[in-house]
C-alpha cells in the first residue's frame, strides 16, 4: 500500500521540480498563443510542447462540443418546424373535412325541402284533383300543357286575360304557378 501511495507523489514532485529548475524562461506571443522557450533544459521544451498540444487538443475538443451543440439546435428546430408544418397541414385537412360535412348536410338538407315541396304538391294535386271531381259535372276542365298560363287560358276560354283571377278563385290557388298536366277548373 505504501509503494502504490508513494509513487505517484514521487513523479509528480519530479515533475514538480523539473518545471520549476528551468533557469531561463521567455515567452513569445503569436496570434493569441502563448508558448514558452526555455534553454538548457530539454524536458522543459517537451513538456512545453505536451502542454501547448494539450490545449490545442482542449480548444478542438471545445470547438466540437459546439458544433455538435449548434447541430443538435439546428435538428431540434428543424424538428419543431416539421411538428408544426404537419400540425398546421392537419388542421388545414380538418378544416376541409368540417367544410365537406357542412355542404354535405346542405345538399341533404335541400334535398329533404325539395322532397317535402314535392309531396306537398302532389298533395295539393290531389286535393284539387278531389275537389274537382266533386264540382258539378258541368264546368269546364283544362289541362296545364307546357307554356300554358293563367293569361293565356283566360284569353282561350273567355277571349279575354280578365278571367285569370276567376281561374284562380274556382282552383284555390293564390299563387301564379301552375304545372304541366296540372287540372284546373274553368268557372263558367
Amino acid at each position: 500500500l505504501a509503494l502504490f501511495t508513494l509513487i505517484p507523489i514521487i513523479i509528480i514532485v519530479f515533475v514538480f521540480i523539473n518545471m520549476n529548475s528551468s533557469k531561463d524562461t521567455s515567452t513569445v506571443d503569436k496570434g493569441s498563443e502563448v508558448k514558452y522557450e526555455t534553454s538548457g533544459n530539454k524536458k522543459g521544451e517537451d513538456d512545453n510542447l505536451l502542454q501547448a498540444e494539450k490545449e490545442e487538443l482542449a480548444k478542438k475538443k471545445e470547438r466540437e462540443l459546439v458544433e455538435k451543440k449548434e447541430k443538435a439546435e439546428k435538428e431540434e428546430k428543424a424538428e419543431k418546424e416539421k411538428i408544426a408544418a404537419e400540425a398546421k397541414k392537419k388542421k388545414e385537412q380538418d378544416e376541409k373535412d368540417r367544410v365537406a360535412l357542412e355542404e354535405k348536410e346542405r345538399k341533404e338538407k335541400a334535398e329533404k325541402e325539395r322532397i317535402a315541396l314535392e309531396e306537398k304538391r302532389k298533395a295539393d294535386q290531389a286535393k284539387a284533383d278531389k275537389e274537382k271531381a266533386e264540382k258539378k259535372p258541368d264546368a269546364r276542365i283544362h289541362v296545364v300543357a307546357a307554356e300554358d298560363t293563367f293569361y293565356s287560358i283566360s284569353v282561350k276560354y273567355y277571349k279575354t286575360g280578365k278571367g285569370a283571377d276567376k281561374i284562380k278563385a274556382a282552383n284555390g290557388i293564390t299563387s301564379n304557378e301552375i304545372f304541366i298536366g296540372q287540372s284546373l277548373i274553368i268557372p263558367e
